[in-house]
């Protein structure tokens, strides 16, 4: 600020900004304004299958063949990620996935997703329908 203030102005002393820094409302403001930072609370579990992370990844741009979506499905504990191709990401075919990771290794009691349309409740009747 005083480099600025001596392009525009002449006879700016130090004092004389901070003295207006001090009457400032704006600066008052944002300097007694506290910032929140970030809050982590970590996740502790002791168990594989615990909690599930799933979300799906798009490669429309760049598919391989017929598929054009990949499913990530990855233990919390663990971080032991599974990958499965998908050819769309409709709930039918994202729960035959899952099912199929459920079986290997074991429904999680927490399964987390981004709530994404192909995680609503279609998901959830197609799970239960297989």
């Amino acid at each position: 600020m005083e480099r600025e203030a001596r392009q525009m102005f002449r006879n700016i002393s130090r004092a004389t900004i901070i003295d207006f820094l001090v009457g400032c409302e704006d600066c008052v403001k944002k300097k007694g304004s506290k910032r929140k930072g970030l809050v982590v609370r970590p996740i502790i579990h002791s168990n594989m299958n615990s909690r599930g992370q799933l979300d799906l990844i798009d490669m429309q741009i760049d598919p391989d063949g017929e598929f054009r979506f990949i499913s990530n499905h990855q233990d919390h504990l663990t971080k032991f990620v599974t990958l499965r191709p998908l050819r769309t990401k409709t709930a039918e075919e994202v729960a035959l996935v899952l099912l199929n990771v459920f079986t290997t290794f074991r429904t999680p009691c927490i399964l987390q997703t981004d709530n994404g349309r192909e995680f609503k409740n279609k998901l959830i009747e197609s799970l239960k329908e297989l």
